[in-house]
């Protein structure tokens, strides 16, 4: 196929604005359905949406018009890295059978364009259409190549999003910044104007401008700093603002700001977070964070004395006592306890060595302790070492404030111990901080306590809503993977999946009203063969499992259990030699786990061999629904109130799964395991 031109009348060049048309020559689209063959490559997603080849990350422009879901996304024409920004674009009926478009607003000469969203005028507010044939109205970041300014600009459609027309060349909203991007607009009815959010990103803030009619726009306000991802290097993107009945209840409302990090999480690199509370058409106000609860317990190490008193030092980076709060160079240190703290920017962060205790009892299920510094599991680290092996290891964010983190540690109680403070990094944020380590009997992680999280896993970022859903739901997309490793996830000729699109509500608990999710309704016609157990001992059930010879690497599972004995439940997935994922529930310790460890090709970042723990309240019964692809899993529990998402890179025979508990036989409910047909292939 012989390449398209698309014209675009978007130029800026070294400040000089042209009126003139140019050419840029972009390859030709994967195809509108794609051939079944392209689509079965090694870890080739069968349940999500990936274009034919080449790179994708944010979701963009997600809105609903004439009977058709439009995908936009972040879109690389030219290669499986990220670059040469453009909207790639993709059409469903169903938000689950998807047909791949071409390119729709490519990437000019100076302008890369960054993520945005899309809006059905309906009243004609922009006069670009009439209100029998409203337009879409696209506002999106160009990003500036020439001196990386970000703007806010205007694209506009009248033929259901196949060609887009740039209004002028100069962008709608520009406030002299290269860190403003990102905006999702709304229609506010109570005010009878648009209202777009866009980050701030360096600033840790999202703006609020209002508008009548798309192209003029005013000042709000601005809401943040606020929760997770406001250290130094910390980046917030692509928010979005949607309202939600509470129960189901169109009496009580809230107001949800989502918000996607890119630093600052529990497990590294990028994440979403969001937050509940009011908007009056110009100002959000989120509603009280949670209190901090810090562990208490026994005192282990609190490193206020001059020396490390019968504490081992090899190396260079800890020197012969702990460090009295912030070292030559470095950027200010928050977060520790006292006057004195372990930290290992002695001489920059290329000087490396270890700190190792003595030999201890773990007498407690938690030990908590304060950690801070560089972001690089294995090497700026804190571990527990058991029998001469690391058991438990956590390392940094790289932000010099020290934060509550812990290891449960129950399964290891009378177990004899070592902590090692390891710093074997010698790059950037080659460096770790610890302080006030104690043995408790409860562990709460200051960021688990006062953040709330849309997602637990990794790989879950850019998540956005559909504009002008049909029934008035509110459903998501989210980007499938993390800013840590995705450029070198190992798959050809595409790189990154999205996610399920998935049905956003609110629910009461008790710590609060959360966000639940679930995947959409629609999924459920792709299941095939079908395996159901009810009522019976888990043992049964595994045993079941084994006579029907259930297998698959595309799988829709559902599990209601009793958790109201002492040992741990879980399900085992990817099954194949040495490989397996494990989602475990400790009713004991009131955590869910995602263990990926050995997940399958981990070789391209260390981040993927890793568990993924989550605290969720024992009622008595786990609720589980997991939807298994070839790469992937999704996992949501008590009714999509806590959610993972993980990418998987298993070996292609690595396709068992299984069923277990640590002890007892409790009760399986409800057990189901549905095999999932192909969405390109339907």
């Amino acid at each position: 196929m012989t390449p398209r031109t698309l014209k675009s009348c978007l130029l800026l060049s070294l400040g000089l604005t042209l009126s003139a048309c140019s050419s840029v020559t972009v390859p030709p689209p994967g195809g509108f359905q794609p051939p079944s063959a392209r689509y079965k490559e090694q870890w080739r997603p069968q349940l999500h949406y990936t274009p034919a080849r080449n790179w994708m990350n944010d979701p963009n422009g997600m809105v609903y018009h004439d009977g058709e879901y439009h995908l936009f996304y972040q879109y690389n024409p030219f290669g499986i890295k990220w670059g040469h920004m453009s909207w790639g674009h993709a059409v469903s009926r169903d938000l689950v059978h998807w047909e791949e478009l071409p390119v729709a607003i490519p990437e000019a000469e100076d302008i890369a364009i960054f993520s945005g969203s899309v809006v059905v005028d309906k009243n004609n507010t922009s006069g670009f259409g009439t209100t029998t044939s409203p337009p879409l109205v696209a506002l999106f970041t160009g990003a500036r190549h020439s001196d990386g300014n970000q703007s806010q600009y205007l694209a506009y459609s009248l033929d259901r999003g196949r060609t887009w027309t740039r209004y002028g060349t100069a962008p709608v909203l520009d406030i002299g910044s290269k860190e403003s991007r990102d905006p999702k607009v709304f229609w506010h009815a109570p005010t009878s104007k648009w209202i777009m959010v866009f980050a701030r990103a360096t600033d840790h803030k999202v703006a609020f401008y209002g508008s009548t009619n798309l192209k003029n726009w005013t000042y709000l306000s601005d809401f943040g700093p606020l929760g997770a991802g406001t250290g130094p290097g910390d980046l917030w993107e692509v928010p979005d603002l949607i309202q939600l009945p509470v129960d189901g209840n169109t009496a009580n409302q809230k107001w949800v700001m989502l918000l996607s990090i890119n630093g600052g999480t529990l497990w590294g690199g990028s994440g979403m977070q969001y937050y509940t509370g009011s908007f009056n058409g110009t100002t959000f106000t989120p509603d009280p964070l949670p209190a901090v609860n810090e562990p208490t317990g026994t005192l282990y190490a609190d490193f206020e004395g001059s020396t490390y008193g019968s504490w081992t030092v090899t190396g260079t980076a800890f020197g012969s006592g702990p460090a009295r709060g912030t070292l030559a160079n470095q950027q200010t240190v928050t977060g520790y306890r006292g006057t004195g703290l372990v930290n290992s920017y002695l001489g920059g962060d290329v000087s490396t060595g270890t700190l190792t205790s003595p030999d201890f009892v773990i007498t407690k299920p938690y030990i908590s302790f304060l950690i801070g510094g560089g972001d690089h599991p294995g090497e700026t680290a804190l571990n527990l070492i058991v029998d001469g092996k690391v058991v438990r290891s956590a390392t940094g964010r790289n932000e010099e404030q020290l934060r509550w983190s812990a290891f449960d540690v129950t399964a290891l109680q009378g177990k004899t111990a070592r902590l090692q403070v390891k710093d074997s990094h010698t790059g950037q944020w080659g460096h770790i901080n610890v302080d006030q380590i104690l043995q408790s009997d409860n562990a709460f992680t200051e960021q688990d306590n006062r953040v709330l999280w849309a997602d637990f896993g990794r790989d879950f970022y850019a998540a956005s809503t559909f504009d002008n859903h049909p029934t008035g739901d509110k459903v998501w997309i989210g980007w499938m993977s993390n800013w840590q490793y995705a450029n070198n996830v190992p798959t050809y000729p595409w790189r990154s999946a999205m996610s399920l699109v998935r049905k956003l509500s609110l629910k009461s608990t008790p710590e609060g009203v959360r966000l639940a999710q679930e995947p959409v309704a629609a999924l459920g016609t792709k299941r095939a063969a079908t395996v159901r157990f009810s009522n019976l001992p888990l043992s049964q059930v595994r045993q079941g499992l084994i006579n029907a010879g259930v297998r698959g690497k595309t799988l829709d599972v559902v599990l209601e259990v009793d958790t109201s004995g002492t040992g741990s439940v879980g399900l085992k997935f990817h099954q194949g030699g040495p490989e397996e994922t494990v989602l475990q529930y400790n009713p004991i310790t009131q955590k869910l786990s995602l263990d990926r460890i050995r997940s399958g090709d981990s070789s391209f970042d260390a981040g993927l061999s890793e568990v993924h723990v989550a605290t969720l309240r024992n009622t008595g019964t786990l609720k589980l629904r997991v939807v298994l692809d070839t790469s992937s899993i999704e996992v949501f529990a008590q009714d999509g109130k806590l959610v993972f998402t993980d990418i998987l890179l298993s070996s292609p025979g690595s396709d068992g799964m299984e069923i277990y508990s640590s002890s007892g036989d409790p009760l399986v409910k409800t057990f189901e395991v549905h095999e999932l047909k192909s969405i390109w292939n339907p």
